[in-house]
Parts: C-alpha cells; sequence; structure tokens
C-alpha cells in the first residue's frame, strides 16, 4: 500500500491540505503502508522555494515523515513535477499517437469516449457514477507544452505506483478524467477515499474569511503541534468512545478511512485552543520549563538574566495552568523582567501635564519600590494570583494586610494617581476612596502588560 499527498507551493501549507497529508499519513502507518510527499509545481509563475520550504518545514513540525519523495532518500528523483515535464509531453504523445489526444488552437485535448458511465468505489461516499455525457474533452498539454493537472497529477500517480489516493472532496470532479488517462494507458486504478471539506463556525468553506488558516499561523500564535496534530484528527473523523484527547499512537491504533464521515468538518479556533491547553498543562515540567524559556527569550529577543531566571522558576507550574497558548507566556511574566516599562501614549493624555507629573513626583519618595513603584494587591482573596504567594512565600492573609498597611500610608497624600490594568481599575479604585483615598487620575497599563493580577500604585521612573 503506497499513498500520497502532492501540495502545490504557491502558497503556504493550508490547514486542509495538512488534514489531508495527516489522513494519508496515519492509514499509511495504521496499514503498514508507505507515505509519498511530491510536490506539484507545473504552475511555474506562482510556485516559490519558500512556499516549497513553508510546507516541507510544517509536515515535519506536524510530526509528519514520509518514506520517499521531496528531501527523502538517496534517489535522482526530484519529486518535483517541473523536472519531469519530458515525461509528461512523451506520454501526451503517446496519447495523440493512438488518436487518443488531439490539437485545438496549439493545445493537446484529451478525447472523451461519446457514451458511457465512469464507476468507482469512493472509501468514503461509496458507489460513484459519472455519465461520459457530462463530461468535455480536456486539455491535457497547454500550447507552450506544459502539463495540466489532469496529466501530470495522473502520470506520477501511475509511475509512483500510488495504490491509494486520498484527497479532499473539491476534486471528486476530477476523478473520472482522471480513471479515462489510466484506462487510455492501460494502467491499474488505485483505490479513492475524498475528503470531507472544512468549513468555518458559520458554515461556510474555510476560507481568508476566516483569518490566516496557514499551519505555520497557528504555529505563530503558540500552538503545540502535538495539539494542532491530535485537533485535525477530529476533524472529520473520531477514534470512538468520545475520546477528544489521544496521542499519534492511539490515533495509528484506531484510524480507518472507512470511518471518516463524509459530511463537511467544522474548524473551531476556540476549541484548538481550549485543546492546546489541555496539552499545555499536560507537558512534562522539564519540557514545558524549556519551551517556557524559549518563548520568553525569543519575545524579548535576549537571553534571560540569572536574576530572572531565578524569579521566573518560582512561577513556572503556576503560569503553566493558566495558559491557552505559549504565546499567552509573556504577559504572564513580563513584571519580572528587567524590561523597561511601556505605555501606550494614549494613556497618558489626561495625565501627562505638569501637573500631572508634580503628582507624580509628590509620591515618589513614599511608594518607590525596586525602580517599578509599589505593587497593591488586589484586597479581595479570590482575585489574588496563586503564583505570587509561591514567589513571596507569604499567605494571602499577611500580603492582604501588607495590602492595607501600603494604602494607609498614602491616605496623606492628596490626589495620589493610580496606575491599573482594566480589569482591576473599578475594584481599587472602589477600594481605595471606601478608605478615603480619592485618585486624582486613573494611568490604566496597555494590555499586552500583565502586572494583573498586580495592581500598581505608585511613579513611573
Amino acid at each position: 500500500m503506497k499513498l500520497r499527498i502532492a501540495p502545490s507551493p504557491t502558497g503556504n501549507l493550508h490547514i486542509g491540505n495538512a488534514r489531508t497529508a495527516l489522513f494519508n499519513w496515519l492509514y499509511a502507518k495504521a496499514n503498514n503502508g508507505k507515505f509519498l510527499v511530491r510536490i506539484d509545481d507545473t504552475d511555474t509563475e506562482r510556485s516559490t522555494d519558500e512556499y516549497e520550504k513553508n510546507i516541507i518545514e510544517n509536515l515535519r513540525w506536524l510530526g509528519l515523515d514520509w518514506d520517499e519523495g521531496i528531501e527523502v532518500g538517496e534517489s535522482n528523483e526530484t519529486y518535483r513535477q517541473s523536472s519531469r515535464f519530458e515525461r509528461y509531453i512523451e506520454v501526451a504523445e503517446e496519447l495523440e499517437k493512438k488518436g487518443l489526444a488531439y490539437r485545438e488552437e496549439g493545445a493537446l485535448r484529451f478525447k472523451v469516449p461519446d457514451d458511457g458511465d465512469i464507476n468507482f468505489e469512493d472509501i468514503v461516499r461509496g458507489s460513484m457514477s459519472f455519465n461520459l455525457n457530462d463530461i468535455e474533452d480536456f486539455v491535457i498539454l497547454r500550447s507552450d507544452n506544459s502539463p495540466t493537472y489532469h496529466l501530470a497529477s495522473t502520470v506520477d500517480d501511475i509511475d509512483y505506483e500510488i495504490t491509494m489516493i486520498a484527497r479532499g472532496e473539491d476534486i471528486l470532479s476530477s476523478t473520472p478524467k482522471h480513471i479515462l488517462l489510466m484506462n487510455a494507458l492501460d494502467a491499474k486504478h488505485p483505490d479513492f477515499c475524498h475528503l470531507p471539506l472544512l468549513f468555518g463556525p458559520d458554515g461556510k468553506k474555510l476560507s481568508k474569511r476566516h483569518g490566516d488558516t496557514s499551519v505555520s499561523a497557528f504555529k505563530d500564535k503558540g500552538i503545540l503541534p502535538e495539539s494542532l496534530f491530535n485537533y485535525m484528527c477530529l476533524l472529520g473523523w473520531s477514534p470512538g468512545n468520545d475520546l477528544e484527547i489521544f496521542d499519534k499512537k492511539l490515533a495509528i491504533e484506531k484510524f480507518d478511512l472507512k470511518n471518516v464521515l463524509p459530511n463537511p468538518a467544522i474548524f473551531d479556533t476556540k476549541k484548538l485552543l481550549w485543546m492546546n491547553g489541555q496539552y499545555i498543562r499536560d507537558t512534562e515540567d522539564k519540557i514545558f520549563r524549556k519551551l517556557f524559556l524559549n518563548s520568553i527569550q525569543e519575545s524579548i529577543s535576549r537571553d534571560l538574566f540569572d536574576e530572572e531566571l531565578n524569579r521566573i522558576d518560582k512561577i513556572v507550574k503556576s503560569v503553566q495552568e493558566r495558559l491557552e497558548t505559549m504565546n499567552d507566556i509573556k504577559e504572564q511574566v513580563m513584571f519580572l523582567l528587567d524590561e523597561p516599562f511601556e505605555v501606550n501614549p494614549d494613556d497618558w493624555t489626561n495625565v501627562n501635564t505638569e501637573d500631572g507629573q508634580q503628582y507624580m513626583k509628590n509620591i515618589i519618595p513614599i511608594i518607590l519600590c525596586g525602580g517599578r513603584g509599589t505593587r497593591l494587591w488586589p484586597l479581595s482573596r479570590e482575585a489574588y494570583p496563586k503564583q505570587f504567594l509561591n514567589l513571596y512565600g507569604e499567605d494571602k492573609n499577611s500580603l492582604l494586610q501588607k495590602t492595607q498597611q501600603r494604602i494607609n500610608d498614602i491616605s496623606n497624600i492628596q490626589d495620589p494617581i493610580l496606575i491599573c490594568n482594566e480589569e482591576h481599575r473599578f475594584l481599587v479604585a472602589e477600594q481605595m476612596r471606601s478608605i478615603g483615598v480619592c485618585p486624582k487620575a486613573i494611568i490604566l497599563e496597555p494590555s499586552g502588560r500583565n502586572t494583573a493580577p498586580a495592581i500598581a500604585l505608585g511613579a513611573l521612573k
């Protein structure tokens, strides 16, 4: 048994093509077969080396390997259609000599028989039948002698001895043309399987309207490869027993193309994020710490200092429990890094005046702490973050008492300025007013900087 995936390098690897590759890979593994990857680059104007690299890298990132094909083995075969034009022309001329193809306006067309039907059994869709009266003669060589998809794909499937073609439902109407070509070349038919299309939550075909749905886009958003692999398995198939989270080994053991549903599969980013969070929480401590630190260092474009590592190590486990994506890490730990405090200029509009600056200077002597200001935590016990208990080694009661004391210490300052994030602005302002402290102004921290659940009451240096 041999299956294949034949992506076109005219764009980054799309989630739909990745799902098709995954199902081919799973079926080959489940049946001790071979999986081949070739590049369908007959569209020389739109195909690029960059897109080809993206496809190969992201298939490997997902954990899909192949037994034959591009960049595998010691064969002189490139597995790129652009290097096989002579072969396609040879086949096309053979068909023309047999009277099965003819020239028209420079192009070579395959002559479709006048009567009859093309019948085949689709593993997912059952018995399929196409009347030849509904199929027009089709081009196999363009006027510049470049092959069309129909000719190149069919010849490749024959030459590479593909025994199972599992591809998207959008190619279903082309299948009778490919069978006609196989018949004309006296080739054995492979089995066919046409996989359901992917739809968005709105019930429409997955497209640019749903955002960037390339594999690299999800990778850049902090999705783990194991999570995306697992989620794509569920796009039209299930291992049964309502099981949603499972590893590659189980997927291989259970997978069968016969159990793939013919109906469109819904790609729901929210469910993918939920699943990704589950995978993050289940990642082994040593592996997660490495991913954790790499993510931070990539986001700040430098290595972490030893002091920063010491601080971060105390909250790694707690942060792990809160993440949906690896990109969420930076927001959770920025307050522990020796990075500049970044403020959106728009947030300063109402307070960046001479009077505002004077108020800031007035409160610096009292609340300045470590160059960052004194952090006042929410008075609500429920709002208190677990990771800071671990960081400071104190219990909630102790820290809440210190919070109250710090607020009392500044109660004699007229019109202090409150710096906090959107989530806690009303809670903290109300708590301050309850003891007679009314802030002159509230500066909202930008959402990208997660000092919350910390509340900063103080001055900027």
